[in-house]
């Protein structure tokens, strides 16, 4: 079992111009884009700082007949030696993630390693298992090995408290991948120390995910073409791949494409705290999901070991400052390379635009050192792209603030703003009765989430959608739990306001209640009598809470359909073009909808519309035609939601310093205290203070050149209320009034805001 320390020497790789495998792609110049200053061209290394690690190409001779060595498809832009201030902001660095809890204790350490070891044994015994059932003797069967291996952060050493671990399982021949996912599922189960066991068999790379004594685990499936697995088994062999197919090898390049960055780094230890860095500030700025079309945990790995390349001798801080103004200056689609693409002993696809119409459109080509090599961004989307760059501004501002002194490091992690940066979000909830069929159909419909985005940016007027990469899981009791799955179905559960679900399930809940995004009035009806149909548009009564929290579902005798519905629930946030309203109408449908209504009031002209009815259909459409989809047992539900108008589950994942206080009063409240009680007195007012006797003459003023203008301009005399002749009245007759009155429309004829009688106007 491999364990996360400096990998193994492996013999020197010659790049084309040495004489080696010649590249597939010789014209491809990975920093010809950077627009760099002629002193930071990229110079020669000298060989001191080349030997830190030795696994790498070589470039030809150099006029003084001595070769020159570096990692990497160009030389180093530079080879300084670090400032005194860049050792100083590393060890700012160092801290901040020390203090930000980073760094796994020892204890925690050790006991993933316990872990891994039984998890270990726990495959070994699988094989044999299986060899026996296959008709092996006994004696061969318990020879037939089986073995676990690590990558991503765990391998890397970059992992944090609490992280998943990526595990891969190899095994011979005899053991196919269904005996995987139901045999070895099996056994977990029987363990008491597993917890969350998932299988995911329809994944690109299919997985079996689950907690092995509060430790998460990725586990994936190799099956080779040899009888046995040695503990000595070493993956870096292209020839193991002979025979596999592509599921196998994109299993197994998880752990090849991990090793071989280790290897095409000159400095491991300043790679792993740079890449630490990257990490965590990706995962605080929610664009660490390679899923949902960011980057994940293999393309950013790459992107720093590209920028070591670069910087060889460079301390951590420094290759962090680099690596923002690299990639933000990166001329996409142009790839980004740590070694020449290869060609290998198999006849796999390797990622070559030259061949294949699909490897073209790749955004942002990030491309995986081992053979086969693969894009590992194929997911990016131009909305995450166009996000991804944004946060790139955004860090290299902020670290560049850092290197002149005006500002830290625990600034450059500052948690994302997604549920304050939009007017509109869509919601789309994920719901199933049982907790093991969740597990599954969340992964199902956030795997197919970037297909949603992707329909959504060809809405006219849709700037970008984006996705956000946490999900909310609750679970919520109902009365009748078919009843509450059968009446959330398209497109009434779409329209903004009169979303029948969110009547009955609130996230992050155990008592179902209205949710603060709905604007549904509750209904003054009474309630169905049990087991009573009602009407399918309408299902609110199916999440009518029956008994207490604390209340059993078995008690529950009235309700024998009780129970409780598994909520998973994906947000994406939808700015649009000319303060157009994304209401989302379903299309063929009236003018004056029930949500147009709703929003503009029943006389109201609509408003005109984003239409995402056919995005949003084709999307439930995808998750329907699943072949796991059971529409007894699961349903998916699209609604719109307004900022103001979110959920509690989202209002609380708002960052601390961006929520909005209360505000202490209204500018309506603002407005009354100026005005004077009815039936009250000047005089009293008047001792208020200073300025509301500033505010009343400036009132009383306004109305005095009303009063006058409009007497003037009258043809009449001027009559009292009596009937009796009135002269003029002047302007100590007359009551001071607020200015916002006064300036109306309208001005009282017989009484004042404050109650008191008005001189005669004429009429």
């Amino acid at each position: 079992m491999q364990a996360a320390t400096a990998p193994p020497r492996t013999p020197r790789v010659e790049s084309s111009a040495a004489g080696g495998s010649a590249s597939r792609f010789p014209e491809v110049n990975t920093s010809a884009n950077l627009s760099l200053p002629n002193s930071a061209q990229p110079v020669s290394t000298n060989s001191a700082s080349a030997t830190r690690n030795q696994d790498g190409p070589q470039t030809p001779n150099t006029p003084s007949g001595q070769p020159t060595k570096y990692l990497g498809v160009t030389p180093p832009i530079s080879t300084a030696t670090p400032s005194t201030f860049e050792l100083e902001a590393t060890s700012n660095l160092v801290q901040t993630l020390n203090e930000m809890g980073q760094f796994e204790p020892e204890a925690s350490a050790r006991k993933r390693e316990v872990v891994l070891g039984k998890l270990n044994l726990i495959v070994k015994s699988f094989v044999t298992q299986i060899s026996i059932k296959r008709g092996m003797p006994e004696a061969i069967a318990r020879q037939a090995g089986g073995k676990i291996f690590t990558f991503g952060s765990y391998r890397l050493g970059v992992h944090s408290v609490g992280a998943d671990i990526d595990t891969l399982c190899v095994v011979p021949r005899q053991v196919q991948r269904e005996d995987f996912f139901e045999t070895l599922v099996a056994n977990l189960k029987e363990r008491p120390e597993v917890t969350d066991l998932t299988p995911v068999p329809d994944a690109y790379v299919p997985v079996i995910k689950m907690e092995f004594a509060g430790i998460p685990i990725d586990l994936v499936f190799a099956r080779l073409t040899s009888p046995s697995i040695p503990d000595d088994l070493d993956l870096k062999d292209d020839n193991l791949l002979k025979g596999l197919d592509e599921r196998c090898v994109r299993s197994l390049n998880g752990s090849r494409v991990t090793d071989q960055t280790l290897r095409l780094v000159p400095n491991v230890e300043e790679f792993r705290l740079a890449l630490r860095c990257i990490k965590l500030w990706a995962k605080t700025r929610a664009i660490y999901s390679n899923v949902l079309g960011f980057l994940g945990g293999v393309a950013w790995q790459m992107l720093v070991a590209r920028v070591c390349q670069l910087y060889p001798n460079a301390t951590a801080g420094a290759i962090v400052s680099k690596f923002f103004t690299i990639v933000l200056q990166w001329n996409w689609p142009q790839p980004v390379l740590l070694k020449p693409i290869e060609d290998g002993p198999l006849q796999v696809r390797v990622w070559n635009p030259k061949l294949y119409a699909a490897d073209r459109q790749h955004r942002m080509p990030i491309i995986t050192p081992a053979y086969p090599s693969m894009c590992a961004t194929h997911n990016v989307t131009a909305s995450t792209q166009t996000i991804l760059t944004s946060e790139f501004k955004r860090a290299a501002e902020i670290v560049g603030k850092i290197f002149r002194r005006k500002a830290t490091w625990s600034e450059l992690f500052q948690k994302q703003e997604f549920f304050t940066k939009y007017k509109r979000y869509l919601r789309v909830m994920a719901m199933s009765n049982s907790q093991e069929r969740q597990m599954r159909y969340q992964g199902m419909v956030e795997s197919r989430m970037r297909q949603l985005v992707m329909k959504l940016e060809t809405v006219e007027d849709v700037v970008l959608a984006h996705p956000y990469v946490k999900n909310f899981e609750s679970k919520v009791y109902v009365k009748d739990v078919e009843e509450a799955l059968r009446g959330t179905q398209y497109p009434e559960a779409f329209e903004p306001g009169v979303t029948p679900i969110d009547n009955s399930l609130k996230a992050g809940s155990e008592t179902p209640q209205p949710l603060s995004g709905s604007t549904t009035e509750p209904s003054s009806t009474p309630a169905p009598a049990p087991g009573t149909a009602k009407d399918p548009s309408s299902t609110i009564a199916t999440g009518t809470p029956v008994a207490s929290p604390q209340t059993n579902i078995e008690d529950s005798k009235d309700y024998p359909n009780a129970g409780y519905v598994y909520v998973t629930s994906f947000y994406m946030g939808l700015p649009t073009e000319s303060k157009l309203e994304s209401t989302g109408t379903p299309t063929g449908s009236a003018t004056n909808s029930a949500a147009s209504i709703a929003a503009n009031g029943p006389s109201a002209s609509p408003k005109p519309t984003v239409d995402l009815s056919w995005s949003l259909g084709e999307f439930e459409n995808m998750i329907k035609s699943w072949d796991a989809f059971d529409p007894e047992s699961m349903a998916i539900v699209i609604s719109l939601k307004k900022a103001s108008k979110l959920p509690e589950e989202a209002l609380n994942d708002i960052p601390e310093h961006l929520r909005q206080k209360p505000k202490k009063t209204s500018k309506s409240l603002k407005r009354t205290r100026s005005v004077p009680e009815r039936g009250g007195s000047l005089s009293s007012n008047a001792e208020s203070g200073s300025k509301r006797k500033r505010a009343s003459s400036k009132s009383a003023s306004s109305l005095e050149r009303a009063s006058r203008k409009k007497l003037k301009d009258s043809p009449q005399p001027v009559v009292a209320a009596n009937g009796d002749s009135a002269k003029s009245p002047t302007p100590s007759d007359r009551t001071p009034v607020d200015k916002s009155v006064a300036s109306s429309a309208t001005i009282p004829a017989t009484e004042s805001p404050s109650g008191t009688p008005l001189p005669p106007v004429a009429t």
